[in-house]
């Protein structure tokens, strides 16, 4: 007689095959027929990215199934992460740790793995943490231009230095630390001030703002 074989459920983290394969048995078949159903193996594709859509590396990530259970965590590389063994059901990604120098990414990304699902790509963005200095005068509050300034690590390394205008300054990407704000030397007319502000990187800094007087 003539027979089909078909695939009805693929192997756990591989694609179902579309393949039928057909053959025919006959009253005086001896030799034994081999059936071959070759599988793509399926790639779940997590990529990290900054606001320019650079991949980056170090953060931390989960990936949690439909009861909330945590099935795999990675750290996100330069080049995007390869999941191959997940099998049929719903899952989240969430970041649990940012990248030195980057907010966290709060907003999980949920997908589903069918029989027929075929490469997933994901990709989840991530914004640097953003540092601001503002220089005012005192009784005013008004920016004050021309003064030296610069932030140092906690080692006293400088960091960044700049001149002051009318308007903040802002550092991008600060990795987790202790720094200080200190002035330089002051703008004609005011006295320096000679105080250091501490600032202070973790990992929940998104954005903040220092301000120093004169």
């Amino acid at each position: 007689g003539n027979y089909r074989v078909e695939e009805v459920s693929p192997p756990t983290g591989y694609i179902l095959s579309s393949n039928s394969i057909s053959f025919t048995i006959s009253n005086t078949q001896q030799e034994r027929i081999e059936v071959s159903f070759p599988n793509t193996q399926r790639q779940i594709v997590i990529s990290k990215v900054d606001d320019e859509g650079n991949l980056i590396a170090g953060a931390r990530l989960a990936i949690y199934n439909s009861s909330g259970q945590k099935v795999q965590t990675f750290t996100s590389k330069t080049t995007p992460t390869v999941i191959k063994d997940l099998a049929v059901g719903n899952y989240t990604v969430r970041e649990i740790e940012a990248p030195d120098g980057y907010q966290l990414n709060t907003t999980p990304q949920s997908f589903e793995i069918t029989n027929t699902s075929q490469n997933i790509q994901i990709s989840m963005r991530n914004s640097k943490n953003a540092i601001s200095f503002a220089k005012v005068d005192s009784d005013s509050g008004a920016y004050v231009s021309g003064a030296k300034l610069r932030l140092v690590d906690s080692n006293d390394d400088v960091i960044e230095e700049w001149t002051s205008d009318n308007s903040l300054y802002t550092i991008y990407g600060l990795e987790q630390g202790t720094y200080y704000f200190e002035e330089v030397s002051a703008p004609s007319g005011y006295i320096r001030n000679t105080g250091r502000i501490r600032v202070t990187v973790d990992e929940d800094t998104t954005t903040h703002t220092y301000t120093m007087e004169n």
